[in-house]
């Protein structure tokens, strides 16, 4: 850290400080739990949560993971031989009911192309984590539904001038999700009041092959259609009566995403494994740095919320590209081009307009 650095560092420390309260109720399970797997409310995952949706804020004007990363720590702390304290304290207040319940929730089931027969469509987004103990399925405690609880922030006064802190603040309400499987929607809530009231514009990279350049979600995007700006976000077209309706709803647009997808890739990758690796039945053995044990996290993110009518389920996209361990030693290199991810993903996105209507970013809040 160079002197310039260190003063700012405790001009920072020494500000006034400030507390911002969010009052949020869970709109879906929420498989947040703690070290023995048990449900529990703790502030680390939402600080974590905070942290990512601040790289999605800041990364399209910082050039490089590692200049992220040191302005991430400035604000959000660090280890190594560089050490910083957060400036940022996260703290929760409530005490959400535990729904100890081992039964899944009744929902109709949905037909799955591929399989060829119904599947439950819970199962489906990962409900749970299920596990499973002599052929018979139970899951994890989760916090319920409805339940209520507020989100607690001290922070330096000047944060609350920060453009990318802002910025960041406005897309944990609007895509807020937490907890396991919560890219599936799992573990939605939703902020239904800010104390202070926080406001931040909303800047778009428009939609194009050099957002496959960076290999982490690092911006929202959009894509202009005549004076048009759509964003990347859709919402089901319909309120439904509860949040397990709408969650069978995602399961079935979702499916139809996917199966739209060539999924040969027992060996080599294929068009599927964009959407998210590993990918059950299509390991890609034959890839080198694929196989059972890469990861690539899937760029659709689903999540639900409460209107004043019903339930209506929504699907993010933040594009980026497959890392470069992955991609260097695959044999089929032309699925890592940005002119073949663009031609896939334009693929989802026509499937998605289909199944569901564009919404923008306050339809989320």
């Amino acid at each position: 850290m160079n002197k310039q650095d260190r003063l700012e560092n405790l001009r920072q420390r020494f500000e006034k400080l400030v507390t911002v309260k969010f009052h949020c109720r869970i709109i879906t399970p929420m498989f947040l739990g703690d070290a023995e797997q048990k449900a529990s409310l703790r502030p680390a995952p939402f600080k974590g949560l905070l942290r990512y949706w601040w790289r999605v804020a800041a990364g399209r004007n910082l050039k490089d993971p590692v200049e992220l990363l040191t302005e991430e720590t400035k604000i959000f702390g660090g280890g190594g031989e560089k050490a910083q304290k957060s400036l940022v304290t996260v703290e929760l207040e409530g005490k959400p009911k535990i729904i100890t319940d081992q039964r899944l929730p009744r929902v109709r089931n949905v037909f799955h192309p591929e399989a060829g027969r119904p599947v439950n469509p819970l199962l489906y987004l990962g409900y749970g984590p299920v596990t499973w103990d002599k052929g018979s399925k139970y899951t994890r405690f989760y916090l319920a539904p409805k339940e209520t609880f507020t989100l607690k922030l001290t922070l330096p006064a000047s944060f609350l001038e920060d453009e990318y802190f802002k910025t960041a603040l406005l897309y944990l309400c609007a895509f807020g999700a937490i907890g396991s499987r919560s890219r599936n929607g799992w573990g939605s809530f939703q902020v239904e009041k800010i104390d202070p009231p926080i406001t931040a514009k909303i800047k778009y990279s428009l939609w194009g092959k050099g957002l496959f350049q960076k290999d982490y979600p690092f911006t929202l995007a959009a894509q202009k259609e005549e004076n048009l700006i759509k964003a990347l976000v859709w919402k089901t077209k319909n309120l439904r009566k509860n949040w397990e309706e709408v969650m069978k709803e995602l399961a079935e647009v979702y499916i139809s995403v996917r199966t739209s997808l060539s999924p040969d890739g027992t060996k080599d990758i294929d068009e599927r494994h964009l959407l998210g690796f590993p990918l059950t039945n299509h390991y890609a053995f034959d890839a080198p740095n694929w196989g059972k044990n890469a990861r690539h996290a899937s760029p659709l993110r689903l999540f639900v919320r409460k209107k004043k009518t019903g339930y209506q389920g929504f699907v993010l996209h933040l594009p980026f590209g497959i890392s470069k361990e992955m991609r260097k030693n695959a044999a089929r290199k032309e699925f890592f081009t940005p002119d073949k991810q663009f031609k896939i993903w334009q693929k989802v996105h026509q499937r998605l307009d289909q199944a569901m209507q564009r919404a923008n970013i306050n339809d989320c809040l």
